[in-house]
């Protein structure tokens, strides 16, 4: 199989595994204007991959900036090229209506498959707690907490304006959000949610701090935060935290480990060793040999 690469503004290291999975990428290319993709094409190259301008690709890994993804995303499948994608999927819900409506036309046409990418979920911590949550250690859950806290750096002008930046709840709240639904398993029908700009560093319109409350049907309550206040002398860029409580425990994970707290105490779990990566199961459904956990149906709901 070919793939191209669009931009190099997200996560295409997600694909760094593609060689493995059977995929060659064949072009990698700007996804606007004045876009350096250089850094990409070297590292792709270290992996063996030999772009060959002009081959037709099954694959398009687009991750450039954010207002260009949905629309070249929505290009490739309506050229029947299945579409691995930097989140959010959308910039806004028009444009996610208009994203659905080609997809499900596309995949009934030619056979296209969709997939977000939500790579968070598959390392070692996410495995360990959805593992321990799916065999039932903590029991029913009624309380899922996540944390995203990153170091704010020098950011690309895109991210100074609303135009260009789809919001840091967008962009940075939506992997606790996935942690909620795909490595918790919860569902909520009610979501309310504060950010605010202040202290930015004059980043434009970009927020600093936001916290989003979403509510199950069956009153399960989970609680979102995401910063920009990290300080620059923390030894990680990120500091991501989840805690997860249960009717007969609780599961905490930070700094990549993980904690059960339950009728015999407290003790650390040792970590699984992830199973498939996310490119890997979606390029299995796209040769219809397994199913992705991020494909469309769950992109479209969660970004």
């Amino acid at each position: 199989m070919r793939a191209v690469i669009v931009g190099a503004q997200g996560h295409y290291e997600y694909a760094f595994d593609a060689l493995e999975c059977g995929v060659d990428i064949v072009a990698v290319a700007p996804g606007t204007e004045g876009e350096d993709c250089s850094r990409c094409i070297d590292k792709f190259r270290e992996l063996g991959h030999s772009p060959e301008p002009g081959l037709s690709p099954d694959i398009a890994i687009i991750n450039t900036v954010f207002d260009k993804n949905c629309g070249i995303a929505m290009f490739f499948m309506n050229k029947g090229v299945s579409v691995f994608c930097e989140k959010p999927c959308a910039f806004n819900l028009k444009e996610l209506k208009k994203l659905e409506e080609t997809y499900t036309e596309a995949h009934k046409k030619s056979g296209v498959c969709y997939a977000g990418m939500f790579g968070l979920s598959y390392v070692g911590w996410a495995e360990t707690v959805r593992q321990l949550i799916s065999d039932g250690a903590i029991g029913e859950i009624r309380l899922a907490e996540a944390q995203k806290s990153y170091k704010l750096g020098k950011r690309e002008p895109f991210y100074k304006s609303r135009e260009t930046y789809p919001g840091t709840i967008a962009w940075t709240s939506i992997h606790g959000f996935d942690w909620l639904m795909g490595i918790c398993g919860l569902n909520f029908d009610k979501v309310y949610s504060v950010q605010n700009s202040d202290c930015n560093k004059g980043n434009g319109t970009m927020e600093m701090t936001c916290s989003s409350t979403l509510v199950s049907k069956d009153g399960v309550i989970g609680i979102v935060t995401s910063d920009y206040f990290r300080p620059d002398s923390a030894p990680t860029h990120g500091d991501d935290r989840l805690r997860v409580v249960g009717t007969k425990g609780i599961i905490e994970s930070r700094d990549g480990r993980v904690f059960i707290t339950d009728g015999e105490g407290e003790r650390e779990v040792e970590i699984r060793t992830p199973g498939k990566s996310l490119f890997a199961e979606f390029v299995s459904e796209i040769k219809g040999t397994g199913k992705c956990r991020r494909g469309a149906d769950y992109s479209f709901l969660s970004g």
